[in-house]
């Protein structure tokens, strides 16, 4: 289902433009929002909103960040556990000296 989303066009100190749905209770008013569109995921509309404004960003309120469709979370691969040489010359892991602690 597609939803209305809203620009913030006015500036304030030091935060960028906020993208709002239709319905956020900290919508501005009409001479300081400007319609985006209907979409059906904010993702979309913060892309248009990035067509005016250079860093726009989402409503903390109407747009939390759990939506989940779009996940911000970068894959990344586990690197291959380096081995280091104690200062006894023994060969060791970063985990080692966790573990020495303990005990």
């Amino acid at each position: 289902m597609k939803e209305a989303f809203f620009l913030s066009v006015r500036l304030r100190a030091g935060r960028p433009h906020m993208v709002h749905k239709g319905n956020c209770p900290f919508l501005e008013g009409t001479n300081d929002s400007k319609f985006l569109g209907n979409f059906s995921s904010p993702g979309e509309a913060i892309r248009e909103a990035g067509k005016f404004f250079h860093t726009p960003d989402r409503c903390g309120f109407c747009m939390k960040k759990e939506d989940h469709t779009e996940s911000s979370m970068v894959p990344f691969q586990v690197s291959v556990t380096r081995k280091y040489l104690s200062s006894r010359q023994v060969e060791s892991t970063w985990e080692s000296p966790l573990i020495m602690s303990k005990s």
